[in-house]
């Protein structure tokens, strides 16, 4: 089947200088299967580039989102290994008192050892994160030595027990001697008003 097209030679009547789009136009439209050619090759050309124009936009979205999950991917290790070493750390602290009647307990226990007179001890509030619960105490004792009472506060801050002294206010009274026929010194008595917090790791 022989398709009529166009050949250079009938274009040659058509130069740079002399061109008649009307003309060309007029010829065109006379032989349908030459118009029907073209109408095919501009359609395939604008499906061409849409497909491409489709495909570009999607290539660009699917970027996009890759990025957007390596990131998350990122993050997710980030965390993960954070949490092994807070795990770790956790792990290796001591547990700590039970609760607010054992530390309670212990404080009686050290007061007793360092002869600390407790005036009164109560705990005043608790508050609870994902690893560890926070108890504070508040605490009113007496002595007559201060070594006594440094004995006292060292024993709380370094025993192991996750306890810490948070206020701390002391204040000296003077007691005169009962029988001043003695001729004996006043009795000194320190008095401290302490805050204090247990801390329970959640293990």
């Amino acid at each position: 089947m022989q398709i009529n097209m166009l050949s250079l030679k009938d274009l040659k009547e058509y130069d740079v200088k002399n061109f008649d789009a009307a003309k060309l136009m007029r010829n065109v439209q006379g032989r349908r299967d030459i118009l029907i050619n073209l109408i095919v090759i501009v359609a395939t050309f604008f499906a061409i580039a849409k497909i491409h124009e489709n495909r570009t936009t999607a290539a660009r979205t699917l970027a996009v989102q890759i990025k957007a999950l390596d990131e998350k991917v990122k993050a997710i290790v980030t965390y993960e290994d954070a949490k092994a070493k807070l795990d770790e750390y956790i792990a290796a602290l001591p547990a700590g008192l039970g609760g607010a009647s054992e530390v309670v307990e212990k404080l009686n226990t050290l007061a007793i050892l360092r002869n600390i007179q407790i005036l009164s001890l109560a705990p005043a509030a608790t508050t609870a994160t994902d690893v560890s619960t926070k108890t504070i105490l508040r605490l009113s004792v007496a002595a007559t030595q201060y070594e006594d009472l440094g004995y006292f506060v060292s024993d709380i801050e370094n025993g192991g027990y996750n306890l810490r002294v948070d206020r701390w206010a002391a204040s000296v009274k003077e007691t005169p001697s009962r029988d001043r026929r003695l001729n004996e010194q006043p009795v000194k008595q320190v008095t401290v008003e302490m805050e204090i917090s247990a801390i329970k790791f959640k293990k």
